[in-house]
């Protein structure tokens, strides 16, 4: 069971066996006791000094209300937050999060999930159980802990969903009835006891339109400029369709490396982000380690490039998190990673401390100058191969600077292999070495845009390692196609069917994460790992263009870098990972 919620769209992945209730509270922000909010913001590390701040501009609050054109004389609001002020989400989600805390408790076998949201939606939450039962005692828990801040559950707006679409019955718990409906609007986006998308998809689609004609005449406007119409169609348009595709990555199983009650370590391959980003949500870490092993609610530690394969470590409480991240922090963990880079490297050790500046955070791109940031990485040949003409190289990064070893490969004149940005002819003939491009700042980022296009299909990821554009190579060779191939008709069941068959195959690739320490009793929820691909949940709008295209995957080399992180060590603990079979000297690529 999945539930994912942002700022545009809701995802309920649901089993037909577990029930749902969607909880609204009655006048949420008027209902908030201040009090308990100032003392619950203390609690939560609040600076003393804001939380008096708060209590300050709060205190005395003075309103009126407009009655039948007229206004009212001023009254003093003595709870509740400021409607129309810019903190009251905030504040109310701090409530809200401080209430379920004291809530988040399992009562025979209850599964109770929570989801709360900045800016929008702040007093919806729902409840999951396995049965009625569970349902109900998950209520009469969150009931009380909201209470004592003064939140109230709304009876009316209040709505059960069955687990059975063919059983219909309202839900009574403790003198409340709560209706039971086969489908409601939640967060923006239609659920349904079927969990059918397509019509939630149609919904969005036809709102979308008509967002669109009710703007047409400022879109079409000469008066307003581009930037003005481009912020309408962001803020008015997009947020009420927000309809993606997956990008492809590669069908590589993240290795467990190590599981207890505070830590996750694992063995991230390439290919895949660790954050939901750009264009990716489900093809990322924390979602395969949320649906497959259930283990959610990880506490980023630190974070790896998307074509950075090697460790990556998860906090899985707030305490060790931060212990982590003040280690790594304070330069109290040692790092290494191997790579595989053109030439040969010379056989002393290289210690690079060249200064590194980010050119642009849009696209995510960096390089050597005086104006950056200070930063040292020692390189250490392992070996060369003279058959490809490259060199592995052991690397010790003493800090933690963006792309930090990439560019210091770049400077030195030994990028990695198959860097896609910093091994490009685009930072100059000598593609970057010894700092000289031979444009400016601005240049470099209008020739990344226009040869790495937006519009290309597998477009800019968040962690922005642009791909390698597809140059010099004929049609068959490249991975995917730059000019969309519309199709005739939708991609049917039977298309989806032949990923299904793999799927045993990659299940049977992963006995290396239950060699590990990962068992049913340290999963988070209980729950056996799901690593079954499910194509009914797969859906196509006949609306959507890029429904209608279907693009050649890419090929495998194009979704790998020949950078790994091998080793960590910090006080107390070391982790390490196999290496990658192109992290041999004598490696040649069977492609070549």
């Amino acid at each position: 069971m999945i539930v994912h919620m942002d700022e545009d769209v809701v995802v309920v992945n649901k089993p037909a066996s577990i029930p749902y209730l969607f909880v609204d509270f009655e006048r949420a922000y008027d209902s908030i006791l201040r009090d308990e909010l100032y003392h619950d913001m203390l609690g939560l590390g609040v600076p003393p000094k804001l939380v008096r701040l708060i209590q300050v501009t709060m205190k005395e609050l003075q309103c009126t209300v407009r009655i039948q054109g007229d206004m009212s004389d001023y009254f003093e609001m003595q709870k509740g937050l400021r409607q129309g002020d810019c903190l009251a989400c905030l504040l109310f989600n701090i409530a809200l999060e401080c209430a379920i805390r004291r809530s988040q408790i399992q009562i025979g076998g209850t599964v109770f999930n929570h989801s709360v949201q900045l800016l929008g939606f702040a007093d919806d939450i729902a409840l999951v159980g396995r049965t009625r039962a569970a349902i109900k005692d998950a209520f009469l828990v969150l009931q009380g802990a909201p209470a004592r801040m003064g939140l109230k559950v709304n009876e009316m707006k209040t709505k059960f969903m069955r687990a059975d679409p063919k059983y219909a019955a309202n839900v009574e718990i403790r003198g409340m009835t709560f209706e039971d409906v086969s489908e409601l609007i939640y967060r923006g986006s239609q659920v349904n006891v079927n969990n059918d998308l397509n019509s939630d998809i149609q919904r969005r689609i036809m709102a979308a339109n008509r967002a669109y004609f009710g703007l047409q005449g400022h879109l079409k406007s000469r008066v307003a400029s581009r930037k003005t119409k481009l912020l309408l169609y962001k803020t008015m348009i997009r947020p009420v369709l927000t309809y993606g595709h997956e990008t492809p990555v590669l069908a590589k199983p993240l290795r467990i490396i190590h599981l207890d009650d505070d830590l996750v370590v694992l063995d991230k391959p390439c290919s895949l982000p660790v954050h939901p980003c750009g264009r990716y949500r489900h093809n990322t870490v924390v979602f395969i380690l949320a649906k497959e092993y259930q283990l959610k609610n990880l506490r980023t530690i630190h974070r790896l490039d998307r074509l950075t394969s090697g460790l990556l470590l998860f906090g899985r409480t707030p305490k060790k998190a931060r212990q982590m991240e003040h280690q790594i922090r304070n330069r109290l963990v040692q790092k290494e990673y191997v790579c595989r880079v053109d030439g040969e490297f010379p056989s002393e050790v290289v210690e690079c401390s060249e200064p590194i500046e980010v050119v642009s955070y849009k696209i995510g791109v960096c390089k050597v100058s005086s104006k950056g940031k200070e930063c040292t990485t020692t390189f250490t040949k392992i070996g060369y191969n003279p058959v490809t003409k490259t060199s592995v190289v052991l690397c010790q990064p003493h800090s933690g600077r963006m792309h930090q070893i990439r560019v210091h490969l770049q400077y030195l004149g030994y990028p990695v292999v198959n860097d896609p940005l910093y091994n490009h002819e685009v930072f100059g003939p000598e593609r970057g070495k010894g700092g000289n491009i031979g444009k400016t700042d601005e240049e470099l980022i209008r020739d990344l845009i226009r040869i790495h296009n937006a519009e290309n299909w597998l477009g800019i990821d968040g962690d922005s390692d642009l791909f390698k554009p597809l140059l010099n190579m004929d049609d068959e060779e490249k991975g995917g196609s730059r000019e969309a191939s519309p199709c005739e008709s939708l991609p049917t069941r039977e298309d989806k069917l032949s990923v299904t068959e793999n799927s045993e195959k990659v299940i049977s690739a992963v006995p290396a994460v239950a060699e590990g320490k990962v068992t049913v009793a340290t999963q988070t929820g209980h729950d056996a790992p799901d690593l079954a691909f499910q194509p009914e949940k797969m859906t196509t709008d006949p609306h959507c263009y890029e429904c209608k295209v279907r693009y050649r995957d890419p090929k495998p080399k194009d979704l790998v870098m020949y950078l790994h992180a091998w080793k960590y060590q910090g006080p107390g603990w070391f982790y390490q990972t196999e290496l990658p079979d192109w992290a041999r000297v004598d490696w040649v690529d069977p492609e070549d």
